[in-house]
């Protein structure tokens, strides 16, 4: 099993994104191909999930949302990820998870801006697990909701 590590966000290390005029236009465009198209996977987990919506009320309401992947790479897909949970290899900061718990892991480019003229696939893969009954179940939560709490990072293999 890959070694796979979830780094808070104060760990996070970001390109920097030039502001959105004129002047910064021409340098967004000197990027090169292979940094426009990287991609990272990051992580969040929402704790302390209030419904807002039900599922049921949403079918009167223009709310879609999709659905999870089972995979993001090789080594993240459902079934690792959903077997680190459960038995607690996963977080590696202090954390007891409650019903209702929402953890969530999402592949995004490194660069979030689109260019003008220059096209790349657009990316929605993510896989999402939520705390039931004292397991990791990978579910996704159907309805609007809040919550009290976010904790967000990066995810690492090594």
């Amino acid at each position: 099993m890959s070694n796979i590590k979830l780094l808070p966000s104060k760990e996070i290390q970001k390109i920097e994104i030039p502001h959105k005029n004129k002047k910064s236009q021409k340098r967004k465009t000197n990027i090169s191909d292979e940094i426009y198209l990287e991609s990272t996977i990051s992580w969040y987990l929402t704790i302390g999930i209030n419904i807002i919506i039900e599922e049921s009320d949403m079918f009167f309401m223009e709310i879609q949302y999709s659905e999870p992947s089972n995979k993001l790479t090789d080594e993240i897909t459902n079934e690792t990820i959903l077997e680190l949970l459960n038995l607690n290899l996963l977080f590696e900061f202090e954390y007891l998870p409650q019903n209702g718990d929402l953890f969530v892991l999402r592949q995004h480019y490194v660069y979030e801006n689109d260019i003008k003229n220059r096209n790349r696939p657009y990316l929605n893969n993510f896989l999402s697990f939520i705390f039931s009954n004292q397991n990791w179940k990978n579910e996704y939560y159907k309805s609007r909701y809040d919550f009290d709490k976010i904790l967000k990072g990066t995810v690492i293999v090594e």
